[in-house]
């Protein structure tokens, strides 16, 4: 899809409902729908939205991350992990980035190993003590890198299971750390290209904290071509946004809005929603080449 007309779409087609939605969504931390879901069939705009939303955050200074799924990019439930973690900030999830290289890299044991170069005299730690369950935390200004590797180490005797839900529930931690400075906004794309064994993640343990109040101030967008199949359960918490085609007001707005001066507006309003049955895609194709006929009949005077 072109980029310039999606920008175009993002700008000019109406789809105020769902951005009013998305920013009562943004501005109350008690928002009763911390998640929305957005879906139509190809062309109704539904990348434009997302990149309405995706700027709305940025104009509002908020973190933000942003998964999508592709015929080549089929993301696990690791990797929507270091995805989110890469977006938000890797120095907020240090203790997950070291869980992860425990399970994957033999040369990477479960702990943090230190060089220090010290010039006088000094002194850590005096006079420390620690309670029985306490722990250890990551020493401010140490960012620990991800090694990417993803084959689990052979050395370990730790079921698949096991090590998802350990790294998850540490993820889920840190990333509700992470939030309570401000809200996150984490964006899910095509989703319906994901595995089904990455899906059953997604709702089981990602979106569930939110359902039971694990995790807060977190908000997600998942964007798709297909309506989602959502349990009952679930419904107290989602907004869900079918994207549906524009009509003929819409378009002759549109025309206004891109400032084409066109003699007969309501004529070709008309025009360009029998041809393009109000899909927005197609109404930004129509009028870029009808634009470009303008341009090229002007250019000919």
């Amino acid at each position: 899809m072109s980029t310039i007309i999606e920008q175009r779409l993002a700008r000019f087609v109406d789809r105020e409902t769902e951005m009013r939605s998305f920013c009562s969504m943004l501005e109350s931390r008690d928002w009763p729908r911390p998640i929305m879901v957005v879906w139509g069939d190809g062309g109704m705009g539904k990348s434009a939205l997302m990149l309405r939303m995706v700027h709305e955050c940025s104009v509002r200074s908020l973190t933000k991350a942003e998964v999508i799924w592709t015929d080549t990019r089929n993301h696990d439930y690791l990797g929507v992990m270091r995805k989110i973690r890469d977006d938000v900030g890797a120095p907020r999830f240090g203790q997950f980035t070291n869980l992860v290289n425990f399970f994957t890299d033999p040369q990477s044991p479960q702990r943090i190993e230190l060089a220090l170069d010290v010039k006088g005299a000094i002194n850590v730690g005096s006079q420390l003590s620690l309670g029985s369950s306490a722990q250890v935390g990551t020493m401010a200004g140490i960012v620990i890198k991800d090694a990417m590797l993803v084959a689990t180490r052979p050395d370990l005797g730790i079921s698949e299971g096991e090590r998802m839900a350990r790294l998850t529930d540490q993820f889920i931690s840190e990333l509700n750390e992470a939030a309570l400075g401000g809200t996150i906004v984490i964006f899910l794309d095509a989703l319906e290209k994901a595995a089904e064994s990455t899906q059953r993640w997604l709702w089981g343990e990602l979106l569930e904290p939110v359902r039971d109040g694990r995790l807060s101030n977190v908000r997600f967008v998942i964007g798709g071509r297909s309506q989602p199949t959502i349990k009952e359960n679930w419904r107290s918490i989602i907004q869900e946004n079918q994207l549906g085609p524009l009509n003929q007001e819409h378009i002759r707005e549109y025309l206004i809005k891109r400032e084409i001066d066109f003699k007969e507006a309501e004529i070709v309003a008309g025009w360009v929603f029998a041809f393009s049955g109000g899909n927005p895609l197609k109404v930004a194709s129509a009028v870029e080449a009808m634009s470009r006929m303008r341009e090229q009949e002007d250019y000919g005077k």
